[in-house]
Parts: C-alpha cells; sequence; structure tokens
C-alpha cells in the first residue's frame, strides 16, 4: 500500500538576480522558502548555508523561510 498521496502540483518559478543572471526551478507547494532558497543556492554554486542570507521578493515582500511557497499565492511563472 502506497502511504504517499499528494495532491498538490508543482510548478515553476523564474527567478532574477540583480546581476542579471536568469534561473527556473520546479518547486512544490509545500516547499517552505528556506527549501527554495538552498536550492537555489545550490544553482548559484553558493554554499547551502548561504541560503539564509538570501533576500527573495515578491510583488513587494519579502518572502519569509518558514513559510510555505504555497503560503504567497506563487503562481506558474511567477518572477522572485
Amino acid at each position: 500500500m502506497e502511504s504517499s498521496t499528494s495532491t498538490s502540483t508543482s510548478f515553476h518559478i523564474l527567478v532574477e538576480t540583480v546581476n542579471d543572471k536568469k534561473y527556473t526551478f520546479s518547486v512544490e507547494p509545500e516547499m517552505t522558502v528556506l527549501e527554495f532558497k538552498k536550492l537555489f543556492a545550490k544553482a548559484e554554486e553558493r554554499p547551502i548555508e548561504d541560503a539564509h542570507n538570501i533576500v527573495l521578493y515578491s510583488r513587494g515582500k519579502v518572502l519569509d523561510n518558514v513559510q510555505l511557497l504555497s503560503e504567497y499565492n506563487l503562481e506558474s511563472g511567477c518572477t522572485l
């Protein structure tokens, strides 16, 4: 019997850095902001420990590390 039944659907988030680098990530809505920042740090070849220092904005708001991505009503294709 399978115990993991997920009703969430992954979606794409675009990240544009202050240095004009652009990244696209496939993420799950139940991922925390900090988990996403760790994924981003890895893509930038930065130490995972730097994830706490990364600041992400959506619609003029700073995303809080402990919140879920779904709590910000992010849609597929949105840019941070």
